[in-house]
């Protein structure tokens, strides 16, 4: 499914959501789209009752995604930027891969969706309670794009709601759009609610449940890694973790660090 993402490079705050861009300057704090009125609290049952219903099979990421810059770190140490996507898959791989990233030191960022966060709360408190950062994958992985104003901004801001109240940590304002599927419109939508879009150098194309993905498979597709380096993993395939017991004492030995995306930077170096 071909990327229909168009990086944005106009506007204010958060207005170029599909970059990830290191800027200068100071950093500006966010706040993150969550209630805690009894009102607000009562979404977590329309998310169940009317949301969830229109959950989409995944279909997976696009091939050749829309580029992004690189993050390059201060200082002599080199980074490498973990994320996981947790779209409609089990969990079955969060306990080895916490272990895993616990025994490496590293760091690394959960774009989780709130239909997951609600199926899988220990999951979700373990990653929380364990360090890593939180950030939004929608709340029931659709086409965001393809759904109306209203529908699109519920996603978003449902997801951050229950993120938060499962795990008792509000998820960052950072965005990853399910299926890689966004537009110019969606992006400049969700930057008016304080939300970056992030999108990924490095595709290992480990979703499938077909059998397809092997740990060989998923190091070929990363190859060569660089400074700055953003690779989007998925909580779906063991050989995931398998590939990262691989991959990250080799890295390491090439000097890179394994750092979370640094959120405040990024929505702070839009102008």
């Amino acid at each position: 499914m071909p990327c229909e993402s168009t990086p944005v490079r106009r506007g204010r705050g958060c207005a170029r959501p599909a970059t990830l861009i290191r800027g200068g300057g100071r950093v500006k704090r966010w706040r993150v789209a969550a209630w805690s009125t009894a009102a607000g609290l009562a979404v977590l049952a329309v998310l169940a009752a009317a949301l969830v219903p229109a959950y989409s099979a995944r279909s997976g990421p696009p091939v050749s995604p829309e580029p992004v810059l690189g993050l390059p770190a201060d200082g002599p140490a080199k980074a490498v930027y973990l994320t996981f996507d947790a779209g409609n898959a089990g969990d079955d791989t969060v306990a080895p891969l916490l272990d895993l990233l616990r025994a490496q030191d590293a760091g690394a960022t959960f774009f989780l969706t709130g239909k997951w966060t609600l199926e899988h709360p220990r999951s979700a408190r373990a990653i929380a309670d364990a360090g890593h950062l939180l950030a939004n994958h929608s709340s029931t992985h659709p086409h965001v794009p393809r759904l109306p104003g209203t529908l699109r901004r519920a996603e978003v801001v449902d997801a951050a709601l229950v993120i938060e109240r499962v795990t008792g940590t509000a998820p960052t304002p950072l965005y990853r759009p399910p299926h890689g599927d966004t537009t110019t419109t969606t992006q400049e939508a969700l930057a008016a609610l304080g939300y970056r879009t992030v999108m990924w150098t490095k595709d290992p194309h480990d979703w499938p449940l077909d059998g397809s993905v092997t740990r060989e498979s998923i190091l070929g597709r990363i190859g060569e890694v660089s400074d700055g380096d953003v690779i989007c993993f998925h909580l779906r395939n063991i050989e995931t973790v398998e590939a990262l017991r691989v991959l990250l004492p080799r890295l390491r030995a090439q000097g890179f660090e394994f750092r979370q995306l640094p959120a405040a930077e990024l929505c702070a170096s839009a102008p």
